[in-house]
């Protein structure tokens, strides 16, 4: 009975508060006017320096524990039997492949700038 209090105490603060930014003063709402703040604010930049330098920092700190606890636990096995490298699918395609790849686009290209030369 308490949580079902306190979900209809958060609609009615929620449903409040949307419609107080409604209000319009000289033709702007209020939430126009704090939207408009929160862009122009030079607090919003440093706060946005600090929440990227966090993730770098949770980054840097996620692949040294997943490092570490690899090399702990996959040490005694070869790298080719290691759990992620087993089914790793080669993305390297073969030379003879880029080369008729790359040959097919400069056909293209060249039927493309005759049919726009016999256009004009």
């Amino acid at each position: 009975m308490r949580d079902l209090f306190f979900v209809m105490r958060m609609l009615i603060i929620t449903f409040t508060l949307i419609l107080t930014m409604q209000i319009q003063i000289n033709n702007k709402t209020i939430e126009e006017r704090s939207l408009a703040w929160i862009r122009t604010s030079p607090y919003i930049e440093e706060l946005q320096k600090i929440a990227d330098a966090g993730v770098v920092g949770a980054r840097k700190l996620w692949g040294n524990i997943t490092s570490k606890f690899s090399d702990g636990v996959f040490k005694g096995f070869k790298s080719e039997d290691r759990p992620g490298n087993r089914l790793k699918a080669s993305w390297e395609r073969s030379k003879s492949f880029i080369e008729e790849k790359s040959r097919e686009a400069k056909e293209k290209v060249q039927k493309l700038r005759e049919n726009h030369q016999e256009d004009n």
